[in-house]
């Protein structure tokens, strides 16, 4: 006989009944801790603080010679303030993302937002670094996919776009709860 059971309170422990010998087992439990990229900043503070993602990133240099890793969230158009050059990969999260709709039989509806972050290629990084990224932030939020969305000519200090779309109903890995929950 086959039973199965799920229970999901505000720690979000769940329990599996499985079976063994044709006789149900007592309940396995584990620990299951489940985060959203409800936000840009969820993104942003996942990434800035991976450090294998970070040590990817490029640099920006602002005006009075200040630096800093270069990683923003901006609106769409929006420029960086001050900004005087970047260097390496970039990466640009989008503070507005593409929403749908999606409906149930009980009329309820949620709607969804896409977050979309954008990888750029600046001299000296290379596509290899931009695959290298965009790989670890697949890694890091589930059901993100990412597409080329821009290939430079030559002689232009950009080389190379990447956008990566993360769905906030993808979940986030357990890596980037981890790195959540250290700051």
């Amino acid at each position: 006989m086959w039973a199965s059971g799920l229970f999901i309170s505000s720690s979000a422990v769940v329990c599996f009944i499985v079976p063994a010998s044709g006789q149900t087992r007592e309940p396995i439990i584990g620990i299951v801790s489940q985060t959203f990229a409800t936000t840009p900043e969820i993104i942003y503070n996942v990434l800035a603080n991976d450090t294998t993602f970070s040590s990817l990133l490029g640099t920006y240099t602002f005006q009075g010679n200040s630096t800093s890793d270069s990683i923003a969230i901006l609106t769409p158009g929006q420029q960086l303030p001050l900004l005087k050059s970047q260097t390496g990969l970039e990466c640009i999260i989008h503070d507005s993302g593409d929403i749908r709709r999606r409906d149930f039989v009980n009329d309820s509806t949620n709607l969804l937002t896409t977050w979309k972050v954008f990888l750029i290629v600046w001299d000296p990084a290379t596509g290899s670094d931009l695959d290298a990224a965009a790989k670890r932030i697949m890694h890091l939020f589930y059901k993100s996919t990412s597409i080329e969305t821009l290939a430079t000519a030559q002689g232009l200090r950009a080389r190379v776009q990447t956008m990566i779309m993360i769905p906030e109903d993808g979940g986030l890995h357990q890596d980037a709860v981890d790195i959540l929950d250290a700051i």
